[in-house]
């Protein structure tokens, strides 16, 4: 899988639409673990430029929903950096009292161990 790209995680904060264009790719995507749910993680993408500079996208704006493995997701915890992979398969609005983003879905992904965390 190739990384999401600053560019492309930029686009997709700004505009829905082009977030939505990104359904169907399988990206490897680096990030802190923003929230914890019952059934998946939500997590903040972090990215890097053409000339190395770290981005961050964060989860009160454009959040990842990876639903993983309940083993993984058991041992998951709240600001830990993590590798995930999968296939973003939708694109929510996510509005809650504090919140008003978009939210890139990934059904069946999975972890990378943790050493391969590179942003």
């Amino acid at each position: 899988a190739s990384s999401i790209t600053n560019d492309e995680a930029k686009s997709a904060l700004s505009n829905p639409a082009f977030a939505k264009s990104l359904v169907g790719n399988t990206y490897i995507i680096y990030g802190k673990v923003w929230n914890i749910e019952v059934d998946h993680l939500v997590i903040e993408i972090h990215t890097k430029d053409e000339n190395g500079k770290k981005y961050i996208y964060g989860g009160d704006s454009l959040q990842i929903h990876a639903y993983i493995p309940n083993d993984d997701l058991i041992k998951a915890t709240l600001g830990s950096m993590v590798a995930i992979v999968g296939e973003i398969n939708n694109i929510e609005q996510v509005k809650e009292e504090y919140v008003d983003a978009s939210a890139l879905i990934i059904e069946n992904a999975y972890l990378v161990d943790e050493t391969a965390y590179n942003p």
